[in-house]
């Protein structure tokens, strides 16, 4: 008794179903057109040329410290340089000449505080024991402090 019930159910929902207009169908849009074309193989190359100017993200000028004659330049302009780099070499010649003449000039100034050193030890005792004027005492002594600066 189940089965026919059942069986009345089905059946009852099946022809209520297939009852259904053509108007009471959702309207169905027209199909787009595509056209269709053909490819051919053709030849097309891989590279591309494109006009540019292309500047460096990170630049420096370079100027020098001392004055000299440049003898060499160590680098290529555009060549990325790195810290404590040799950048270029100077002509030695005209500071190794002021090294020189400053020498020169230290060892005279030192020989010229010797000599003024051993005027007012010669002198002291001699100005002590009123042998000489206490006034050209005061005079090395004077010389010999200009010469210590």
């Amino acid at each position: 008794m189940k089965h026919i019930v059942m069986l009345l159910m089905a059946g009852v929902l099946m022809i209520a179903g297939c009852g259904k207009s053509e108007a009471d169908k959702p309207a169905q849009k027209p199909l787009p057109k595509v056209q269709v074309k053909v490819l051919k193989p053709e030849p097309h190359s891989i590279w591309v040329e494109y006009n540019s100017k292309a500047e460096a993200y990170e630049t420096a000028t370079v100027t020098a410290r001392v004055e000299g004659e440049l003898l060499k330049q160590m680098f290529k302009a555009g060549e990325q340089v790195h810290d404590g780099q040799i950048l270029f070499e100077i002509d030695k010649r005209d500071y190794k000449a002021a090294y020189d003449r400053a020498l020169a000039q230290l060892e005279k100034d030192k020989a010229s505080l010797e000599f003024a050193e051993a005027d007012v030890h010669r002198y002291a005792p001699l100005v002590r024991e009123q042998l000489a004027p206490k006034q050209k005492l005061e005079q090395l002594e004077a010389a010999r402090k200009g010469c210590q600066r």
